[in-house]
């Protein structure tokens, strides 16, 4: 269905010289306001930026573009009609760099719509034929006191950017998802850890050789804290399975 979206978003990335830098937010003053290097506002930003891209791309297969709610998923759905199965789901999704420590994304609840499958989604779960993730990783630059916060429009390359060196990718979900939660006491999805981008861009995680419905049936079945974790690895989670089917 979407066989070509990861290089037709490269060209547009190309094609138009987008490096993901921005300075500020602009007022109808024609002022600059820079902002922090808060995650959340970052993450909003590379949404912001990928928005006309998706839709350019969605726009030249025939589809609509609906955005959700910040707490539901996924950021951009495409979709042909309400009723139809054949949706697309795609997320953006952002972190920074540890120090040249293995870094991960967290990809959404495994409690929620994998489970209930209308529960924190657009539209049900059984609706979407494709899940993308367009990630992006970066370096954050303090923003040091005596900086300029609020510029006139023609000092905007005065306002300092609060991140660097951004990395990015687009792969289909289940080829980036791990094993394990993103953080011990959560139940989100991680990604698995990297310390290079291109791992992710190709899709080297554990579940890439296999089908999208052995991750979702992984951590549909994922215990929702280590005590009720039948499993906490995909090699314990198929010698269980196999076991079942004796």
């Amino acid at each position: 269905m979407f066989d070509d979206f990861i290089r037709e978003f490269e060209e547009i990335v190309e094609n138009e010289g987008i490096d993901w830098e921005v300075r500020g937010l602009l007022g109808k003053n024609d002022k600059v306001y820079a902002f922090g290097s808060d995650t959340k506002v970052l993450s909003t930003v590379f949404e912001l930026l990928c928005t006309p891209i998706v839709t350019a791309i969605a726009s030249a297969h025939g589809y609509a573009v609906q955005a959700a709610p910040q707490t539901v998923y996924p950021d951009f759905t495409l979709l042909t009609s309400v009723d139809s199965h054949r949706k697309i789901a795609i997320d953006v999704k952002t972190t920074y760099r540890r120090g040249g420590r293995p870094f991960r994304y967290t990809l959404g609840s495994y409690t929620s719509y994998l489970r209930n499958g209308t529960k924190n989604i657009l539209y049900p779960y059984s609706h979407y034929s494709d899940h993308w993730i367009i990630g992006f990783v970066y370096t954050r630059v303090p923003v040091q006191p005596d900086s300029n916060l609020v510029v006139d429009l023609g000092q905007r390359l005065d306002v300092m950017t609060p991140y660097e060196n951004v990395e990015w990718f687009v792969q289909e979900k289940h080829k980036i998802v791990g094993e394990s939660p993103a953080s011990g006491n959560t139940t989100n999805i991680g990604s698995f850890p990297v310390t290079s981008v291109d791992d992710l861009r190709r899709g080297r995680g554990p579940f890439a050789s296999l089908k999208k419905d052995v991750c979702d049936d992984y951590w549909r079945r994922y215990g929702r804290d280590s005590a009720s974790r039948p499993y906490r690895s995909l090699a314990e989670y198929r010698r269980l399975m196999e076991g079942s089917e004796e």
